[in-house]
């Protein structure tokens, strides 16, 4: 099994609710999704919520290394772990 296809999106979406935490309020929803493909069809998703006040990532630069590493990791097999 090999890795054919890698998608890497960011998504904003606004709130229903707004959210209150100690350092800030937010109102829109910032992240992050990845899709693998496999030869096989076999379909595996992933998501991130990067915050900058908490560990210094932001949503382009996530988006940024996902795009710079899909050509890495494109015919790989996604079982290997090590």
């Amino acid at each position: 099994m090999r890795i054919v296809a890698i998608k890497c999106l960011s998504v904003s979406i606004p709130r229903l609710k707004e959210l209150k935490v100690a350092y800030a309020t937010r109102t829109v929803y910032n992240g992050f999704l990845l899709q693998l493909v496999t030869d096989t069809g076999l379909t595996g998703l992933g998501e991130a919520a990067p915050n900058f006040e908490v560990c210094h990532e932001t949503l382009e630069g996530t988006t940024q290394a996902c795009r710079a590493i899909a050509p890495l990791v494109r015919g790989s097999n996604p079982l290997a772990r090590e």
